[in-house]
């Protein structure tokens, strides 16, 4: 049941982008933050983390970072030192996998846009605070809005500027259409 509501919302957030983005006077930026937006009202209880602060975070606390995206999106690229993290990861697993090292630390989640991402984090609230991590949140726009932003990213070879697009629909969020890629650097 849990995956078919996950499917149902993932469908209806996906009907939106292209509307968004094929209207004359949105920006790739403006369609983002609209997505951005529906996705913190519909998860009100998960903080968002924006951009300037997440690299403020990473750049001063000893935070984990959690890639909620597939394996072949994540050897594309993704941000320094994320783990990636199955979307649908039992809150028992998660525990028994990462359960020490979130031990007093702030955990920061993300995806593409952050749908994927906020979901985990607010299925994962309690276990998170059971393991007593510092806080919780998720990266607001995602990879897509970090990629937007020129941010740092990384694959197994070392600095990427590619990002992987998810699919054709939601892939029009990338500012930068010339660096989507959905295969791994050589």
């Amino acid at each position: 049941m849990a995956l078919v509501a996950v499917a149902l919302s993932l469908a209806a957030a996906a009907a939106i982008v292209p509307r968004l983005v094929a209207a004359p006077a949105v920006s790739v930026e403006t369609a983002l933050r609209k997505v951005t937006e529906d996705v913190a009202a519909r998860w009100p209880t998960v903080a968002q983390v924006s951009p300037d602060a997440f690299a403020a975070m990473t750049a001063s606390k000893d935070v984990v970072v959690f890639d909620v995206r597939e394996e072949d999106e994540f050897s594309v690229s993704h941000i320094a030192g994320a783990k990636r993290v199955d979307a649908d990861i039992s809150a028992d697993q998660f525990a028994r996998l990462f359960g020490a090292a979130v031990v007093g630390k702030p955990v920061v989640v993300y995806c593409s846009v952050g749908l994927r991402s906020t979901k985990l984090a607010h299925r994962l609230t309690t276990e998170l605070a059971s393991l007593n991590a510092a806080s919780v949140a998720n990266l607001a726009g995602g990879i897509f809005g970090w990629h937007n932003e020129a941010r740092p990213l990384v694959n197994q070879l070392g600095a990427t500027d590619y990002v992987h697009p998810y699919d054709s629909t939601w892939g029009r969020l990338v500012k930068r259409q010339a660096m989507v890629r959905s295969e791994p650097a050589q």
